[in-house]
């Protein structure tokens, strides 16, 4: 830019000069068109304003030659100093301006470009090994309640089984048909209260004085041995069984009626063993006999009751289907409330299962031995009638009893197996959230 008054050149954005101070005229702005103006509106080039020649539009055909005077080229507004600054971003591969073939074309638009900013991939963070299930240990107090349920379920369990083995084991016609398949002269020659159960039979009826001393011990033993005394007998047994066990409302307590019943229905073997037929008036002493010695009384419900001190016909109840039901809820609600208390942790649960099931299983496995090799043992040591007769009578009941004990200690080892499984996967576990720890 030059001084208007000394001529000398100065900056082009000076409004006073540095060396005369004169006042410099400021600088023109350039003239942009309108951004609203119409772009199809035809643009009045500064030739045509001034008077000189119009210039040709664009559309019209131009001839292949055209003299250099006639063309014009309209002067490009002036850029200030400001606007010649390099614009942000790149444009040296933007692509060139194309005017359209006809009509009016904006111009190029020489503004800034943005460039996208590159994108930054996000770091990926490392997967998290599993979660391994962490185990606290139960509490001391939950344990001690654990164990003491435990034990009121073996006590209960204990008493299923063994009710549930005498309901089915111990009933009339299994004691009918083993008592009639025992030996005659063993029955007979059972101890009871010191002597033999033929002596005391013998003495009882005062046998020797009715047949005028033609019968004495040895040979009544014979004589019983050769009637259906065991057949007598076990019908009897079975009508105690029934009412004890079995609930039976009828009495089955034995009369002398029966007894007398017994001795006529084989007085024909009397007859061949003494040769004496007993007669009528005999029967009649004999039954005097039993009801002075007070035999009767002593074998009936009432007394047997009175010996233990309590009514026998009562213990139908514990045998009952309904106690067995009873005590049967009650073992679900413990094992339910064991599961409960122990916060339903698989290894404690089957740990209590697996002990109830195995003492209980163990204790019914001994009742069993008890009652089938004790009893046998003990007859033969004492030769007691009692002995003998729960030796052969509850076989049945021994052989469920043991079968029953067996399957509850399996079903008990297979629950404490379980227990061992489980113990080992969490110790696996544990082992595996220490050695994550140990790393991190």
């Amino acid at each position: 830019m030059i001084c208007i008054s000394c001529g000398k050149t100065i900056d082009d954005d000076s409004r006073f000069c540095e060396f005369c101070g004169a006042k410099q005229a400021a600088p023109e702005a350039p003239v942009i068109p309108p951004a609203e103006a119409d772009l199809t509106a035809p643009v009045i080039p500064d030739a045509e304003l001034s008077g000189d020649d119009p210039v040709k539009p664009l559309n019209e055909e131009v001839p292949d030659e055209i003299p250099a005077a006639d063309t014009a080229v309209p002067p490009e507004p002036a850029q200030s100093s400001v606007m010649s600054a390099p614009p942000y971003g790149s444009q040296q591969n933007a692509d060139p301006f194309i005017q359209p073939a006809g009509g009016y074309a904006p111009p190029p638009y020489n503004g800034p470009v943005y460039a996208p900013a590159p994108e930054v991939p996000e770091e990926e963070e490392a997967p998290l090994p599993p979660p391994v299930a962490v185990h606290p240990k139960l509490g001391a107090g939950k344990k001690i309640a654990a164990w003491f349920i435990s034990l009121f379920a073996i006590i209960v369990l204990t008493v299923l089984s063994l009710a549930f083995c005498i309901k089915l084991g111990v009933t009339g016609n299994l004691v009918r048909n083993r008592i009639e398949t025992m030996t005659p002269d063993n029955v007979l020659g059972a101890d009871v209260n010191g002597e033999s159960l033929s002596d005391n039979i013998y003495k009882g009826t005062d046998f020797g004085k009715l047949t005028y001393n033609k019968a004495d011990r040895f040979s009544f033993r014979e004589f019983m041995t050769k009637t259906d005394f065991l057949s007598f007998v076990g019908k009897e047994a079975a009508g105690y069984v029934d009412c004890i066990i079995g609930g039976s409302e009828l009495d089955p307590s034995v009369s002398a009626n029966e007894i007398m019943d017994f001795f006529e229905g084989n007085a024909d073997i009397s007859e061949d063993q003494f040769g004496y037929r007993l007669q009528t008036v005999d029967y009649n002493t004999m039954r005097r006999n039993i009801e002075k010695e007070g035999f009767i009384e002593k074998i009936s419900l009432s007394g047997l009751s009175d010996a233990v001190g309590f009514p026998l016909q009562n213990l139908s109840y514990i045998f009952s289907y309904i106690t067995l039901g009873i005590l049967l809820a009650l073992l679900l609600v413990l094992l339910i409330w064991i599961a409960v208390v122990t916060d339903r942790r698989g290894k404690y649960i089957t740990g209590s299962y697996g002990k109830i099931l195995t003492w209980s299983g163990i204790i019914v496995l001994t009742v069993a031995l008890a009652v089938s090799a004790g009893a046998a043992i003990a007859y033969i040591l004492t030769g007691w009638f009692e002995f003998y007769i729960c030796a052969s009578v509850l076989l049945p009941f021994a052989a469920l009893a043991g079968i029953t004990g067996v399957f509850e200690i399996i079903l008990g080892t297979v629950f404490r197996r379980i227990r061992r499984t489980i113990r080992a996967k969490e110790r696996r576990e544990q082992a595996v959230i220490k050695a994550l720890s140990e790393q991190n």
